[in-house]
């Protein structure tokens, strides 16, 4: 998180805080949509588990640039 202020002054850095911060945002539509299901016994309490434990990693990219720059 230190390194957010240097990163944001790069068109690369701009990129990757952007795509991270929206994955973020994907995650947790996703994982109130499948809550909703669970509550309202469309699906299982297991599937919903497996479900959620399936939701694409918002972290994965930024983990990967911060590979990059090390």
């Amino acid at each position: 998180m230190k390194s957010l202020p240097s990163l944001g002054n790069t068109p690369e850095g701009n990129a990757i805080i952007d795509k991270t911060l929206q994955g973020f945002v994907e995650n947790k539509i996703a994982a109130s949509e499948i809550a909703s299901k669970a509550v309202n016994k469309e699906i299982t309490r297991t599937e919903a588990e497996k479900m959620l434990r399936s939701l694409p990693d918002p972290m994965k990219e930024w983990r990967e640039f911060q590979k990059t720059i090390k």
